[in-house]
């Protein structure tokens, strides 16, 4: 009885140790996924403004470089809603990982009259192919 427990723990402890070596191997995602995982994201956004009521939704990607993060946030003070800090510290904590890439996808539409535009921020997790978003009102009118 006690070797069969014993065997059935060395099996058990194996299997958990092995499927967490295979997750930290994970391959990371390529450009190209990356980019369409993306651009699926920003259909989503504009499929949500458009069934909103929203008019002439467009929807612009770009790779987040150092500078254009830096930039964003040097402006944030001129948006209509700012970055909070732990927002943005969540950003440069990604632009710093190895295993996350920063997208932004900028966002304008007009409903009743008015036009707004909003920043989404995707911290696309390429080796588990997960992606948090952190959106904010940049202009609104």
């Amino acid at each position: 009885m006690k070797k069969t427990i014993v065997f059935t723990l060395l099996i058990i402890t194996t299997a958990v140790f092995s499927s967490k070596v295979y997750a930290a191997q994970a391959p990371l995602m390529s450009e190209q996924d990356q980019l369409s995982y993306v651009e699926g994201a920003a259909k989503s956004i504009r499929r949500h403004l458009w069934t909103s009521g929203y008019e002439n939704v467009e929807t612009y990607v770009e790779k987040a470089s150092k500078k254009l993060l830096d930039q964003h946030i040097s402006e944030s003070d001129d948006h209509e809603s700012p970055l909070f800090k732990n927002e943005v510290s969540q950003l440069y904590k990604c632009h710093y990982s190895k295993t996350c890439e920063l997208y932004r996808i900028s966002s304008s539409s007009s409903i009743y009259g008015g036009y707004g535009s909003e920043a989404y921020f995707i911290l696309l997790y390429t080796r588990s192919q997960k992606h948090f978003q952190i959106r904010h009102t940049v202009y609104s009118e």
